[in-house]
């Protein structure tokens, strides 16, 4: 793993993730799950596969729906329990930027370079990670509830 990348996510684990769990969530890095008012709500912290950004997730999805994906689950021979639901299973879904949930739009935080050496950055000092994982925690506080509230 690259410093940068390993660097972010110590700085996740240190700032995002007890924000996190204020709201009610449980689980690990990166899947976080609780129970809303007849429904599955669900968080999300994944990296690019290239590097050098992440994105935060939320989704929602109702518990009627839960059964049915567990009814075809169960008839593939398969079971979904929900404690392994996961954003993917959601019918609503948005990521987080500067400016709340949207749908639809490919909205990360950049924390250093890609792979593909397309851009370049110098080695930054835990400040520029710390920073970037306190806007974070402060966006999923702010704008979760929000979130969260709309109708399905």
């Amino acid at each position: 793993m690259k410093i940068d990348r390993q660097t972010m996510q110590e700085a996740i684990e240190r700032i995002v993730v007890p924000e996190i769990r204020t709201l009610g969530f449980k689980g690990s890095s990166p899947h976080f799950r609780r129970r809303g008012d007849g429904e599955h709500q669900l968080l999300m912290l994944f990296y690019h596969k290239h590097g050098g950004r992440f994105y935060v997730e939320a989704g929602r999805v109702s518990d009627q729906r839960v059964r049915e994906l567990q009814r075809l689950w169960e008839a593939a021979g398969n079971s979904l329990a929900e404690s392994s639901l996961t954003v993917g299973h959601c019918s609503r879904r948005a990521r987080l930027g500067p400016d709340g949930f949207l749908a639809g739009q490919d909205r990360g935080y950049v924390f250093g370079p890609d792979n593909t050496g397309s851009s370049i950055y110098p080695h930054q000092p835990d400040c520029v990670y710390n920073d970037i994982a306190m806007q974070v925690a402060s966006g999923i506080k702010q704008h979760a509830a929000s979130f969260f509230r709309e109708l399905l």
